[in-house]
């Protein structure tokens, strides 16, 4: 068949998880994740023996499996006198391919090599199941560490994918106002900011002369630096003469003259481009 509406009525079953798989793998990503959903997989150490995984969502190459509230306990072997070692949590994809091609996933324990050096994780299987290509695919989870007879703290080994509404929101650009200051005209000042990467554009004047240390405008809450940020600027006097200056963004939301090179003259209008991140 050389098209097929996957998620239309067909009258026979036609929907499979290949067809699943390949719509997560394309708007999550070909990678696997734990989603932000329930208790993210947590793994703690219940007693010396056993490790539990908490409820949590998986995605294995656009596979959509999950552990449910009960959470799933499994077995740590007892550690080496003298020896480290380390241990792999994994998410075990299988397809039984002499039985219908019928799908599963568990749980398992990797034991390491214990070793008197620096111990190594364990060999896991990987495999391109969206492809169609393995019967056999190990999603590493979390390393359990062992010194001695010590188990040490699980170190998480997989990345949590962020939802699609916190990306949009961290990439969407906001814009907020420049509020000049007393005396004080905005002629084409800008501010906005995308995640937390703020752009000001300030083009401001004035009809009185100005000293460093003057404030020209202010910014919102939610647009302020944490310290005092300096910025090149060029400053003009009334018959637009140019000068070197610089402007200072404030923790407190103030735009202020920081310096300018008058050399004699009196500066009227300053123009600059800040970038920074908050």
């Amino acid at each position: 068949m050389a098209i097929e509406l996957v998620t239309g009525k067909k009258g026979t079953v036609h929907v499979d998880s290949a067809d699943d798989a390949a719509l997560y793998a394309a708007i999550a990503g070909k990678g696997e994740f734990v989603l932000q959903l329930d208790g993210q997989l947590a793994c703690t150490m219940t007693t010396a023996n056993k490790a539990h995984v908490a409820s949590g969502h998986g995605l294995m190459q656009g596979r959509h499996w999950l552990v449910d509230a009960e959470g799933v306990d499994l077995t740590i072997q007892n550690g080496t006198q003298g020896q480290k070692r380390n241990d792999l949590i994994v998410a075990r994809y299988e397809c039984d391919a002499k039985n219908g091609n019928v799908e599963s996933v568990a749980l398992k324990v990797i034991k390491g090599t214990p070793t008197t050096g620096t111990p190594a994780d364990p060999a896991h299987t990987h495999g391109d199941i969206l492809e169609g290509n393995a019967l056999v695919n190990e999603q590493p989870l979390w390393r359990i560490p062992l010194n001695g007879i010590t188990v040490g703290s699980p170190v998480r080994l997989f990345e949590v994918l962020t939802p699609a509404k916190e990306a949009w929101d961290s990439v969407s650009r906001v814009s907020g106002v420049v509020a000049p200051a007393s005396s004080w005209k905005d002629l084409g000042s800008s501010l906005s900011k995308a995640g937390g990467d703020v752009e000001l554009v300030v083009n401001i004047a004035t009809t009185a002369g100005v000293a460093a240390g003057d404030t020209m405008a202010t910014i919102p809450a939610g647009f302020r630096p944490k310290n005092e940020l300096d910025f090149a600027a060029a400053a003009f006097t009334t018959d637009s003469y140019p000068m070197s200056a610089w402007v200072a963004v404030m923790p407190d939301g103030r735009v202020a003259v920081k310096d300018y090179l008058s050399g004699g003259r009196v500066a009227y209008q300053f123009k600059a481009v800040c970038r920074y991140r908050i």
